[in-house]
């Protein structure tokens, strides 16, 4: 079981050098009022086992749920004042101990960072080096169900899993896939994503056994089909997912609006679906992205950009410890924040709240909402804490 934090949001790109295609995977991430809910109908079809939620293309009022949610700042942690040893340098992920103890993946330097509830720096945990105990670049980090810290170390190729305090409990050896992305359920099985280049491109969910042997598909994203020399995808679809508290697996793409859970035995059982509208591509937003692409510089002579079929619908979406879903959105409000629809865990929209662009919502657990900022205006990472209020 994954709480809030693991959704591990990453953006799949490519470069044309010369007459060939190198393909590069980047991965980088990188008080608030809820509208009021609108006066809409749920539909829940089922069939075959399979339950099917649609909701409107807003949230609608559930009997008995909150109308609303609030966002109340408690706690920031990371400052320009704090010591070398206690500051944050980069963040790559964020989460929360039971006792409100604050992990935090530094990039940089490829430890994590505990800071207490109050916002002190407690330890360190981590020692660079490919031995064992050592974490060489950890890229992701998330909590298993029973509070260890689980790292997908790219740099040796294998996952470890460390305990609340710092010590090494596990190390599993990748051996013939390397995931972009790694989240463990709570029986020792684990799922991650890759890149297929057969016939295409494709962004395929694995399912691994204790040993991370492969022992089935979850699903797969078709990126490129039949992709030439010359072309570059800007910006495609990719997947995102969670394992929920009953080892379920969640499952998305970022081009469609469209949760899909699978149970632990891997049969598809409820399919999550909000109406929304699919924007296209201005010819500003292709000359602003290849330009972006290319770092300002003038692309090469046959350079074929290619863009997915529209922009994409949803960023990335976490589970909190009661099984509400909070998916973040490219809908903005009046102030250009950017919207977080809240579901329950039957599936059904009821609010929303919105957070800056560069403040991602990480993990929702014990009535806390924890947000990370790339960097503040002073060039600084950080982390929020806020209270999350029902109305």
């Amino acid at each position: 079981m994954v709480v809030g934090g693991g959704c591990e949001v990453g953006m799949i790109i490519s470069r044309a050098h010369g007459s060939g295609i190198r393909w590069l995977v980047a991965l980088f991430l990188g008080a608030l009022l809820s509208g009021p809910a609108a006066p809409q109908s749920f539909k829940v079809e089922q069939k075959d086992g399979l339950t099917t939620v649609k909701n409107g293309s807003k949230p609608a009022a559930v009997p008995g749920a909150p109308k609303g949610i609030k966002l109340v700042h408690e706690l920031t942690v990371g400052s320009e004042n704090d010591a070398e040893e206690t500051m944050i340098f980069a963040i790559r992920a964020v989460q929360v101990g039971a006792g409100g103890e604050i992990f935090v993946l530094d990039a940089k330097i490829g430890q994590v960072k505990v800071y207490g509830p109050d916002g002190r720096h407690l330890r360190t945990i981590g020692k660079k080096g490919q031995g064992p105990g050592e974490l060489q670049s950890p890229s992701r980090m998330v909590m298993t169900a029973d509070g260890n810290l689980c790292f997908l170390d790219s740099g040796n190729n294998r996952v470890s899993v460390y305990s609340p305090e710092g010590t090494c409990l596990k190390e599993t050896p990748l051996t013939g896939w390397r995931p972009i992305r790694f989240v463990p359920d709570s029986r020792g099985l684990g799922y991650g994503d890759l890149l297929d280049f057969q016939g295409g491109v494709k962004d395929v969910l694995l399912k691994f056994d204790p040993k991370l042997d492969k022992v089935g598909t979850i699903a797969t994203l078709v990126m490129v089909d039949n992709p030439s020399e010359r072309m570059a995808p800007v910006e495609m679809f990719r997947l995102t997912y969670q394992v929920d508290r009953e080892d379920r697996v969640v499952w998305a793409s970022t081009g469609a609006y469209e949760l899909n859970v699978v149970d632990a035995d891997g049969k598809p059982v409820k399919r999550i679906l909000r109406e929304c509208e699919k924007k296209p591509y201005s010819r500003a937003d292709k000359d602003r992205m290849i330009k972006e692409y290319f770092d300002g510089q003038t692309p090469p002579a046959g350079f074929e950009p290619l863009f997915a079929p529209h922009k994409p619908v949803l960023y990335y979406f976490i589970l909190d410890d009661e099984g509400r879903f909070y998916v973040r959105t490219y809908e903005k409000d009046d102030q250009g924040r950017f919207f977080y629809d809240v579901f329950d865990r039957e599936g059904r929209c009821f609010t929303r709240l919105s957070l800056p662009e560069s403040e991602l919502l990480w993990v929702v657990k014990k009535g806390k909402a924890y947000t990370y900022i790339e960097e503040n205006e002073a060039g600084i990472p950080q982390v929020k804490r806020y209270a999350v209020v029902w109305e």
